[in-house]
This record gives structure tokens, C-alpha cells and sequence, in this order.
């Protein structure tokens, strides 16, 4: 919070998105963004993380697919958002997807408490695998709120 009390926001990068959130996304929250699959989750969080650069810390995505990095920078050239000069320093990328294959969800938690150490990230988007079925998505959102660690 800031000293007037109203809470710092993240912008989307969308000033009617951020209009609809009076502002962005609050700072220090733990937001989930659902819809069907092409409805734009990932572009959204994309944005999102390109549109707050601005200071030292830096944001992470750790990845759930096996995608390379390099098929995942082609997909977002399109997007006027996308700068290539940010990433590996104000935008990291690292793949989870081997380490969910082959421990599970609870592979999850320490790559987290490793990243928020050794990054101290200002945000970081973790989308969920493609095969993950609704009933489960409230139990990695548990996950994350049971072990958060303040930033």
C-alpha cells in the first residue's frame, strides 16, 4: 500500500483493462486468469509482465510446456508489446514442464522458493499445463497461497 493508503497496481498493459481493474492488478496479490483454451490467458500474462519493467526487479514465466524458448520468442515477435532487449534481464523464462513430468505438482513449490531467492521477481506467471483438469486448478492456487513467501 502506498502511504495514502490506496494499493499499488501492475498495469496490464491495456488502458481498458486497466480502467475495468480501477488501475491493474493489485502488487503483492495472487491473481488467476481462467477462460478456454485461445481465449488469450497467455498473451495477457505476457503483457502483463512487458508492461512492468520499469524497475530492477525482474518477472519470470516459468513455462509448463516443453516449448523451446526460441519457438515462444517467435510467437510473441507479433505482439507490439514484445521487446527482445528484455529478455534474460527484465524478463526471464524458465521451463517447469520437465520437472512437473517427471515429480508432479509438487515439483512446483521449490522451484518457486529457488526463483523468489535467487530473482526476487516482481511477478511470475505460471501457466497451467494444458492437461490439467478444472478440479485441480484450486489446488495449485492452494499451493501457492499456503506457501507464499512475501516478496
Amino acid at each position: 500500500m502506498s502511504d495514502n493508503g490506496s494499493i499499488h497496481r501492475l498495469t496490464t498493459g491495456s488502458s481498458q483493462l486497466d480502467d475495468i481493474l480501477n488501475g491493474g492488478i493489485p502488487e503483492n496479490s495472487l491473481d488467476i486468469i481462467m477462460g478456454a483454451p485461445g481465449s488469450g490467458k497467455t498473451t495477457l500474462a505476457e503483457q502483463l509482465m512487458f508492461a512492468n519493467t520499469a524497475d530492477a526487479r525482474p518477472m519470470l514465466y516459468l513455462t509448463t510446456m516443453t516449448e523451446p524458448l526460441d519457438k515462444v520468442i517467435n510467437y510473441l515477435q507479433q505482439f507490439r508489446f514484445f521487446d527482445l532487449d528484455k529478455l534474460g534481464t527484465a524478463i526471464h523464462y524458465e521451463a517447469l514442464g520437465p520437472d512437473l513430468a517427471e515429480h508432479g505438482v509438487g515439483a512446483l513449490l521449490p522451484r518457486l522458493k529457488d526463483a523468489i531467492k535467487t530473482l526476487s521477481p516482481k511477478l511470475i506467471v505460471i501457466p497451467t499445463p494444458p492437461f490439467t483438469p478444472p478440479e485441480l486448478m484450486p489446488l495449485v492456487a492452494r499451493v501457492l497461497l499456503v506457501e507464499t513467501i512475501p516478496f
